[in-house]
């Protein structure tokens, strides 16, 4: 995943329920795509970018000078968020061209991830807590970028290509390995273990929301990743909770060599996806 991981820095500087998964993309043509962009979709190209810039500059800008004007950018992403949200929202309400549908509501549906991630992270006082906002701060801020890069391509009638729309998905990928890396580790016991646990199941959903782009072999191993990884998640839940689950230490296992292959012939498919 290195090649599209270190894209996603550029650009953005059992599951318990499957959502049903709309088509985004069937190919990376933008056929049938209206010449009049709807205007609540200029409104959130035009401004869609400066919005997610300013809500990861508060979250995982490193520098002297960000961590000294900290409560200034704050302030600066909280306005971009409520405006991402207003405009999203309207635009989700708004009678649009077919091809935007799509987007849009999954635009949506990340947009409120990243809400609920923000609050929630004003409120958390545990580490696990902050751990589990910024990971979905991280990949839903990634997640809008890219679904507003593909409004951006449909607005100018130009073709939807696998690295303009893969960011979000890649930033996905990566939370879900840090979190399982976390998830092994020994020092991750009781709540730190649920937690990590549950965001898991998070990561999965958030996953096969996305596996809609341009790839048709893409999304599909996008979808067998997020079923096996949502399904640990979900056994894993329900074993901490002291409650039935439905795999076994074996099924578990199993599923997680298979999960470890599917990362890495999704790395592989993606790289060449993108040289393509």
């Amino acid at each position: 995943m290195h090649f599209m991981l270190s894209t996603f820095r550029r650009l953005t500087a059992v599951m318990t329920t499957v959502v049903a998964l709309s088509p985004l993309l069937s190919s990376p043509s933008i056929a049938g795509a209206s010449s009049a962009v709807p205007a609540t979709v200029s409104t959130i190209v035009s401004a869609g970018d400066t919005y997610v810039n300013e809500i990861r500059n508060v979250f995982f800008c490193s520098t002297k000078t960000c961590l000294a004007q900290r409560t200034a950018n704050l302030k600066l992403a909280q306005d971009g968020l409520a405006a991402l949200d207003a405009e999203t929202l309207a635009a989700s309400k708004a009678a649009l061209p077919t091809p935007y549908k799509a987007p849009v509501q999954l635009l949506l549906t990340d947009d409120k991830q990243l809400s609920h991630a923000f609050v929630a992270f004003g409120k958390d006082t545990t580490k696990i807590g902050v751990y589990v906002d910024l990971g979905t701060i991280e990949f839903s801020t990634a997640a809008v970028a890219s679904d507003i890069a593909v409004l951006t391509a449909l607005s100018q009638q130009k073709a939807i290509t696998f690295k303009l729309w893969g960011v979000g998905v890649s930033a996905i990928v990566y939370v879900i390995e840090t979190d399982l890396n976390s998830f092994a580790s020994a020092k991750n016991t009781g709540p730190e273990e649920l937690a990590i646990a549950e965001h898991l199941v998070v990561d999965a959903t958030a996953l096969i929301q996305h596996a809609n782009g341009p790839s048709a072999a893409y999304n599909q191993q996008v979808t067998a990743l997020a079923s096996a990884e949502g399904r640990v998640a979900g056994t894993e839940v329900l074993r901490i909770q002291h409650k039935k689950a439905p795999l076994s230490i074996t099924q578990v296992q199993a599923l997680n060599t298979l999960i470890s292959k599917d990362i890495a012939a999704l790395a592989t498919l993606q790289n060449k996806l993108i040289k393509g």
